[in-house]
């Protein structure tokens, strides 16, 4: 689950006044017993994390690149936070991002996506001086809630397709393109997926390649654009978990073999996200049921930076998913495993972005 809290103005993320630890001992003792039952087995071969001191951080981390995207606020903003203290040159994307150490961006176009690399690719530029070699980390964990009342992007795409699925298979296709990957560059892909979802809910690969494909508006576009609804916006954003898994194993295979894939479940934050999806009086009352149970920005940025950092995350050519709470490799979803369904996902987005 993303979570979001007032985007920053400056640069790179600097420590700033999080919301009181507000967790019941017992209630998130009994969260993370009940956690894995909502996720994947295990992946035995990956294993698991260890947690990493301070001084385990830096030595992992110091004299590094990362690219962090949606790193102004939320997940990303603790990630970037954490990967900067521990000495690594972090470039934060985001809408409210700034220079010197930071470049702003709409990922919700293929244009966004587009610019926002060859901005990266400017030698000149603040952000291209550091990308010069290659990033050593690139973190992407920009998403959206489904917006039922506006749905669509500028691309006549849905907004949770277009910001968990196409925005991150552009950037990271172009990225590749611009050689700034470096050559042992690690990918990590925040995003609820790696669950556990009953075949009902997302259905076979059949399914997921109808409610993905009806998730694009026909040309010419509409005016003005339909409206949604909060069912439709949650089913297709459990379909986007579970494309996303089958997108990221795809990818493994389009990538430069030193480049390794993961994929994080985070966990839990407190998140004003979901207020694009339900009303205004029920939203703090979601918060507060969540607030017992959500990790503090501080942990969730140091579980990711020990994942981010653990040589069991390597696998070249295959993408691991992880537990991030847990520090757990776990099994993707058995679609990922699908080469068809992969094979076609990864040309369907290749087709949208050409389309955009």
């Amino acid at each position: 689950w993303h979570a979001t809290s007032k985007p920053a103005h400056d640069s790179l993320p600097r420590p700033t006044r999080h919301r009181p630890d507000t967790r019941v001992p017992m209630l998130s003792s009994l969260f993370r017993t009940a956690l894995p039952l909502t996720l994947q087995p295990k992946d035995e071969e990956a294993g698991v994390a260890a947690a990493l001191t301070p001084a385990e951080l830096r030595s992992a981390y110091e004299g590094s690149t990362a690219l962090v995207v949606g790193g102004t606020r939320g997940i990303g903003k603790s990630i970037a936070s954490t990967l900067s203290a521990a000495g690594a040159a972090v470039v934060v994307v985001g809408r409210s991002a700034a220079p010197p150490g930071g470049v702003a961006a709409d990922l919700s176009t293929a244009a966004g996506c587009k610019a926002l690399v060859d901005e990266l690719s400017t030698a000149g530029s603040s952000s291209g001086l550091v990308a010069r070699n290659g990033f050593s980390f690139v973190v992407l964990t920009a998403g959206v809630w489904p917006d039922p009342s506006s749905p669509y992007t500028a691309d006549g795409v849905d907004k949770v397709i277009a910001i968990d699925l196409l925005a991150r298979h552009v950037l990271l296709t172009r990225l590749s393109a611009a050689g700034l990957l470096a050559a042992k560059c690690s990918v990590m892909a925040v995003l609820a997926s790696g669950q556990w979802l009953p075949g009902p809910v997302v259905g076979d690969a059949e399914a997921i390649k109808e409610r993905l494909a009806a998730a694009v508006l026909p040309r010419p576009l509409p005016t003005p654009p339909p409206s949604g609804s909060v069912a439709t916006g949650m089913r297709l954003m459990l379909t986007a978990a579970v494309a996303h898994d089958v997108w990221l194993m795809g990818m493994g295979g389009r990538l430069p073999d030193g480049v390794t894939l993961l994929s994080t479940f985070p966990g839990l934050l407190v998140s004003d996200l979901m207020a694009s999806t339900f009303p205004s009086w029920l939203v703090p009352l979601l918060q507060g049921a969540m607030a017992p149970l959500a990790d503090s920005a501080e942990t969730m940025g140091a579980n990711h930076a020990a994942v981010l950092a653990a040589a069991t995350s390597r696998r070249a050519g295959r993408a691991t998913y992880w537990a991030a709470p847990l520090l757990e490799a776990r099994r993707p979803h058995p679609l990922a495993e699908d080469a068809a369904l992969g094979a076609w996902l990864l040309e369907w987005l290749d087709g949208l972005a050409e389309a955009a």
